[in-house]
C-alpha cells in the first residue's frame, strides 16, 4: 500500500527537552478528517489529517485515564468510547476531556459497568444506542 498520512510526535517537553514516547495501541477516525490515537501511556490522542503540522491537536491530560489503552470507538463526532487493558470502558468528549493542557480539573471519568478483563474490540450498534466490546 501507499503511505497517505504520517503523524509526528509533540513537542519535546519544556523542562527536560525529552521526547515524549509514541506507543499506539488503538486507532479509529472520529469522522473524514479526525483521526483518535490511543497510547499505552494511558493518553488519546486527536490528529487532523488535514493539518500541515501532523502534530496532535488535543490529547487527554496526565491522570485522566489509569491503564494502557486498547480499544477505541467513535459515537459521534464529539464522543468516543475507550477500552483499557483492566476492562474499564469509559465514554469521554472531546469538549469537556482533551485540550493542550498537561494538567486537568477533571479528577475521574465515568466508567460502565460489566466488563471484565483486557479490552480489545467496541463497536457501535448502528441504529441504537447500545455499544458491545470483547476482551480476554
Amino acid at each position: 500500500g501507499k503511505q497517505v498520512w504520517k503523524a509526528k510526535n509533540l513537542p519535546p517537553d519544556c523542562q527536560t527537552l525529552l521526547q515524549q514516547p509514541v506507543w499506539s495501541t488503538a486507532l479509529t477516525f472520529l469522522s473524514d478528517n479526525l483521526l483518535l490515537s490511543g497510547t499505552a501511556y494511558k493518553q488519546v490522542r486527536l490528529y487532523d489529517i488535514r493539518s500541515n503540522s501532523r502534530r496532535p491537536v488535543s490529547y487527554t491530560p496526565e491522570g485522566l485515564l489509569e491503564h494502557r489503552i486498547t480499544a477505541l470507538c467513535s459515537i459521534d463526532e464529539h464522543t468516543f468510547a475507550v477500552g483499557d487493558a483492566t476492562g474499564s470502558l469509559s465514554v469521554l468528549d472531546l469538549r469537556k476531556h482533551m485540550g493542550k493542557s498537561k494538567k486537568s480539573t477533571i479528577t475521574s471519568v465515568p466508567r460502565f459497568v460489566g466488563p471484565v478483563g483486557s479490552i480489545r474490540q467496541i463497536v457501535r450498534h448502528p441504529t441504537k444506542p447500545w455499544l458491545a466490546c470483547v476482551g480476554l
